[in-house]
């Protein structure tokens, strides 16, 4: 009779168990991971800000090279002057 009782007390315990976590997800517990980039994906790679950036930072050495042409002209302007003297 404990045996039995012990049996249906088990029984409802599981069966409320399943009724009350019928929603929840499977494999709860563990975490999925995804990997950050999909190698079969069709997607196409965004490189514009990349790119931009890439271009920005040429731009500049160009403008910062010209500078530096100019005052090599401007000195070497001045030499002569002074050399004409």
């Amino acid at each position: 009779s404990d045996d039995e009782d012990l049996e249906e007390f088990e029984k409802a315990e599981e069966f409320e168990n399943k009724y009350n976590f019928r929603f929840e997800e499977p494999d709860a517990h563990v975490v999925k991971t995804y990997p950050r980039k999909i190698e079969s994906s069709l997607r196409r790679e965004k490189n514009a800000r990349k790119r931009r950036r890439e271009e920005k930072t040429k731009r500049k050495l160009e403008l910062k090279k010209q500078r530096e042409e100019e005052i090599k002209r401007l000195k070497n302007l001045k030499k002569e002057e002074l050399k004409s003297r």
